[in-house]
């Protein structure tokens, strides 16, 4: 049979590793001075303000108010005009200009035509609120008719006949206009039989 002992234990059975000694380091005699010459140039290599030695402005060079501004650069000379003439200088003769200048000058003071504001400024002449085109009522009438005919159209428009439609309307529109305001410019119109 098998006896028990509580002091065994495992690890007393394991062979003991034998330790290995390492070699005494070698120490330089100098270790200091290099360890302090060694930190002294990790130090400079640290530095980052700009270089060592700065050549000092000389006390002619001193700052001057804006001096640090920024200046455009000078215009070329073909860019400025010439000097005007002396009262004593006398015009050259010959030179022609190429300006048209009109014989006739219209100095007739211009007076704002009257208009409206909804969302913004459109002219009340346009805008329907002032009878237009009331004396002369054989062109009126035809008008007001191609007027209705133009409202009739449908407000999509997606066919080609449709579209001529319109067009046509609009011209017949714009002539009839063109020659009611012919007649009301004019008090009397001579016709020529030619």
């Amino acid at each position: 049979m098998s006896y028990f002992d509580p002091t065994e234990n495992v690890y007393n059975n394991l062979k003991e590793e034998e330790k290995v000694k390492k070699p005494v380091r070698y120490k330089a005699k100098n270790r200091l001075a290099a360890i302090i010459e060694q930190e002294s140039k990790q130090k400079d290599a640290m530095k980052t303000m700009g270089p060592p030695k700065v050549e000092l402005p000389s006390p002619d060079k001193f700052l001057k108010k804006h001096s640090k501004q920024f200046k455009p650069p000078a215009e070329p000379e073909h860019f400025h005009k010439p000097p005007a003439p002396l009262r004593t200088d006398k015009p050259q003769i010959g030179i022609q200009s190429k300006k048209v200048f009109s014989q006739k000058t219209d100095l007739v003071p211009v007076t704002p035509k009257p208009s409206f504001i909804e969302t913004k400024k459109q002219l009340l002449e346009n805008s329907g609120l002032i009878p237009k085109y009331i004396r002369k009522k054989g062109l009126k009438k035809k008008w007001d008719e191609v007027y209705h005919e133009y409202q009739l159209l449908p407000f999509v428009i997606d066919t080609v006949t449709k579209k001529k439609e319109r067009i046509f309307l609009e011209e017949k529109m714009t002539q009839l206009e063109k020659d009611i305001s012919v007649l009301e410019k004019f008090k009397t119109i001579y016709i020529s039989s030619s």
